[in-house]
C-alpha cells in the first residue's frame, strides 16, 4: 500500500435541534511526525517525512471517552523504528481533540454537537490513504449557550509562521457559536477569542506531547495537501470580526414563502 506523510485530524458536529437539524460541521489540522533528534524549530519550513507503508488494520478499541473503530495503521519513522501509528497513539490524538471540543463547549450552542473525531493517513500526492478511522465520543460534546448566531457564522482560527504568502498560514472555522460570543458593538467578544486561542495552544501542545520516551513526535504542521513542504507554526490568531462557513454536506432543505404582487 501507499506510504505514509502525515495524518489529518478532524471534529465531527451536527445540529440536533431546532430547523438546523442535520446539517453538519468539521474541521481539521495536520500532524507530521518527525524524529525528535531532528525537530524543526517553530517557524522553519521542513520537507516532510515519509513512513512505513500504511496497512489495514481494523477493528475496535475502547478509549476513556469514547471507541476507535480503526482502519489502519503505519510505521513511524525510519526503518529501526518500533513505534508505529497504532490504535493507542490513535486514540491518544483522538482524547486530544476531545478535550479542545470540550473546553470549548461554553461558547458554543446547544442545539450543536460534536460526535466524533476521524483520523486520515494521507500520502505524498494528498489523497487518502484507504478510509480513516473514526473515534465515536460516547457522550456527544453539546454547547451550553441557549441561543445561537446564525450557522453559518463561525470564527476563523488562524495558525501562522513568519513567513510570506499563505503557505505561512492555516485557518480552521469554529462553528455553531453562542449570542454571549458577539459583544455590544457586534464583534467576537474578547473572553471568547481569549479562550479560544488559549483551548487552541493546549490542543497543539497536548498532541505533540506523547507519552513514554518517543524516538519519534507528531507536530502540528500548515501546508497544502499534497505539498512536501510544512511549516511549523509560531502563532495563534483570531480577529475581532466574524467569519461565514458552508455546510460540509447537502444543505437542509429550504422552505420559502411568496407575496403575490
Amino acid at each position: 500500500m501507499t506510504d505514509l506523510q502525515h495524518v489529518y485530524l478532524t471534529a465531527h458536529g451536527s445540529f440536533t435541534t431546532g430547523p438546523w437539524v442535520g446539517e453538519s460541521a468539521q474541521f481539521g489540522i495536520r500532524l507530521a511526525s518527525v524524529g525528535v533528534l531532528n525537530t524543526p524549530a517553530k517557524g522553519t519550513t521542513f520537507v516532510l517525512p515519509i513512513h512505513g507503508p500504511v496497512t489495514v488494520d481494523q477493528g475496535q478499541t475502547a478509549g476513556t471517552n469514547g471507541l476507535l473503530s480503526r482502519t489502519w495503521t503505519a510505521r513511524r519513522g525510519p526503518v529501526p523504528s518500533s513505534e508505529n501509528f497504532d490504535d493507542a497513539w490513535q486514540i491518544d490524538c483522538a482524547e486530544d481533540m476531545r478535550a479542545f471540543l470540550y473546553a470549548l463547549r461554553a461558547y458554543q450552542a446547544q442545539s450543536f454537537s460534536w460526535s466524533s473525531v476521524k483520523l486520515a493517513p494521507i500520502g505524498a500526492d494528498g489523497k487518502t490513504i484507504g478510509t480513516s478511522a473514526v473515534y465515536a465520543l460516547t457522550v456527544p460534546i453539546a454547547g451550553t449557550q441557549s441561543n445561537l448566531l446564525p450557522p453559518q457564522v463561525a470564527m476563523a482560527i488562524t495558525l501562522r509562521a513568519n513567513i510570506l504568502g499563505r503557505r505561512g498560514r492555516g485557518r480552521i472555522y469554529l462553528p455553531a457559536l453562542g449570542q454571549t460570543d458577539l459583544d455590544a458593538s457586534g464583534i467576537v467578544a474578547t473572553a471568547t477569542a481569549t479562550a479560544v486561542r488559549g483551548a487552541f495552544v493546549t490542543l497543539i501542545n497536548a498532541l505533540q506531547n506523547l507519552p513514554g520516551v518517543p524516538q519519534v513526535v507528531p507536530l502540528v504542521v500548515v501546508m497544502s495537501a499534497g505539498s512536501v513542504d510544512g511549516v511549523r507554526p509560531t502563532e495563534v490568531r483570531t480577529g475581532q470580526r466574524f467569519d461565514t462557513i458552508r455546510s460540509r454536506r447537502a444543505q437542509v432543505p429550504e422552505t420559502y414563502t411568496t407575496t403575490q404582487l
